[in-house]
């Protein structure tokens, strides 16, 4: 399992034969429309800019899922149904952003992965269809905090009166 609660690998237990059924009683046929979302940059990045933090984007169709509640999900996709998402995954969790991003004393930043809830039709354990929210990685962004325990005063700003340390 994927350690953000999802997993898109075939699963030996995916109950394949029962999601056909139920997408056949329910009429889930979407085969030409997936439900799709689609990261769109609103500007393209300059040759000169730098991204702070590495990151894959990729399409994640998950076929196993942990809801917002904790509870792992089988999730409804198949040839006839796709509950699809276009995501951003960190390359690295915890890791320091680029050196090209500079930050005063007493503070660090960090490549962090953020979430999104999203909806998606599941199975529960009865075997029944159901609406959960699941949250899916959305992007990889830099994420700077004071350090704990740290006085945050540039040091060079420490001058007493006198222009004397």
């Amino acid at each position: 399992m994927s350690t953000f609660g999802y997993c898109n690998l075939p699963q030996p237990d995916y109950p394949a034969e029962l999601v056909e059924r139920l997408i056949k009683t329910f009429g889930l046929q979407n085969a030409n429309q997936s439900v799709v979302d689609s990261i769109q940059p609103v500007r393209e990045l300059d040759p000169q800019e730098v991204e702070l933090c590495d990151f894959v984007e990729r399409e994640l169709i998950p076929l196993v899922a942990q809801d917002a509640n904790g509870t792992w999900n089988f999730i409804i996709n198949s040839n006839q149904y796709r509950q699809m998402f276009r995501v951003q995954i960190c390359n690295k969790v915890g890791v320091s952003c680029s050196p090209v991003a500079y930050f005063r004393t007493g503070y660090k930043a960090s490549c962090e992965q953020n979430f999104i809830k999203r909806v998606m039709k599941a199975i529960d354990h009865k075997g029944n269809i159901i609406e959960t929210e699941h949250p899916i990685p959305s992007n990889c962004y830099c994420k700077v905090q004071q350090e704990k325990g740290r006085n945050n005063q540039n040091a060079s700003l420490q001058v007493k009166k006198d222009g004397r340390n």
